[in-house]
């Protein structure tokens, strides 16, 4: 019987049952991970960065040649949630899942109707919401 325990940063001496030495090799490996996730963290924050900045340049093109750049804008969020609301209802494997969810919608509303009319808006969908 082997009575060391392996690990990435090699096996744990026999006679050693303290916590802390069975642990310490566990807890550096992931902070040794998390440091890497920070890594990656920060070039994805950098690339989203990049992104925000082209859309608030293509933003002002636009507002330069006298287009509504506030409706402009709800119309790209509208869009992202219809397509979000679309992936939602293409995850339903079962057909009865899928039945009682379009119910639900044709009964409650769409996302944004029904937050439009909470908060007391009138929404009329477009006539292609479904």
């Amino acid at each position: 019987m082997n009575d060391n325990v392996t690990v990435l940063d090699g096996p744990v001496p026999h006679g050693v049952n303290t916590i802390d030495a069975k642990a310490r090799p566990f807890i550096d490996r992931v902070e040794r991970i998390m440091t890497e996730m920070e890594s990656d963290k920060g070039a994805y924050m950098a690339k989203c960065r990049a992104n925000r900045d082209k859309i608030k340049d293509v933003l002002t093109d636009a507002k330069d040649q006298g287009l509504p750049v506030r409706a402009m804008r709800g119309i790209v969020k509208f869009r992202d949630l219809e397509r979000k609301q679309q992936r939602i209802a293409a995850k339903f494997e079962d057909a009865d899942e899928s039945d009682i969810y379009r119910q639900l919608v044709d009964t409650l509303g769409e996302l944004g109707a029904a937050a439009a009319r909470q908060a007391g808006f009138a929404f009329d969908p477009p006539a292609s919401a479904h």
